[in-house]
């Protein structure tokens, strides 16, 4: 599917959407990290409120040892999906567990916050919401 994605990057190059699932294609299989960057980068330059792209960049600063450049975009990811509503649907409870975790260590209190909300948020009873995160 990678080849897939390069294909509809170079057809289609404005198009954050397709720029942001390369890179996430590309991250979750151990591609080039400053391609990865890159191309979560220009789907930002292209629509700065595209909220997945931030949390893409925050995977990869996360897994490149960045912690504060992770916590930064995981902040910004969630706070551009709440502006939009959708801090409780598709990828966003994922990324508020991930700050979650790599706050633990430094904000034990926010931490805290991001998890209940990550476990518990959206009106879903607890089980379904940790089934929905994992």
């Amino acid at each position: 599917s990678e080849a897939l994605y390069r294909h509809a990057v170079a057809v289609n190059p404005g198009n954050e959407k397709l720029h942001d699932l390369l890179a996430t294609r590309l991250h979750n299989s151990g591609g080039d990290a400053d391609v990865v960057e890159r191309h979560a980068m220009q789907a930002i330059t292209i629509n700065p409120g595209f909220w997945h792209a931030h949390a893409t960049l925050g995977q990869l600063y996360s897994s490149r040892g960045n912690a504060s450049g992770a916590a930064r975009r995981f902040k910004e990811a969630l706070r551009l999906a709440e502006e939009q509503n959708l801090d409780d649907m598709a990828d966003a409870p994922k990324v508020r567990l991930n700050l979650a975790m790599l706050l633990q260590g430094t904000s034990s209190a926010e931490a805290e916050t991001h998890f209940r909300r990550a476990v518990g948020g959206g009106g879903l009873g607890d089980l379904q919401a940790t089934a929905q995160v994992i």
